[in-house]
């Protein structure tokens, strides 16, 4: 952003140059990739794992209700099929290690 000839640009480039964290939260966000299917079951998959979330809370009701909030028509798969996704993810990742310790 250009701040010139303003009476804050001064705080700007002081928040610019001394604290980037803040001054880059004030940056507007950007879309990194566009929504697919697959993209959004992984990043679910992502975040049960590493959140150590149980399968079945993508079936509760308020989780369900608030990410059709943010997207109306989203189709979310049910926790056997995310547990299914995982589990050849899985074996997909240990065949390839398996031919490269070959």
């Amino acid at each position: 952003k250009n701040f010139g000839n303003k009476s804050t640009s001064a705080l700007w480039r002081h928040m610019k140059s001394h604290h980037q964290n803040i001054y880059k939260s004030n940056e507007p966000l950007q879309i990194k990739e566009k929504f697919t299917s697959h993209g959004f079951r992984k990043k679910l998959i992502d975040w049960i794992v590493i959140d150590d979330q149980p399968f079945t809370v993508i079936e509760g009701k308020k989780f369900i209700d608030m990410l059709t909030y943010l997207k109306f028509d989203l189709n979310l798969p049910s926790a056997d099929t995310l547990r299914r996704d995982l589990d050849a993810n899985f074996v997909q990742i240990k065949d390839s290690l398996f031919q490269k310790l070959q």
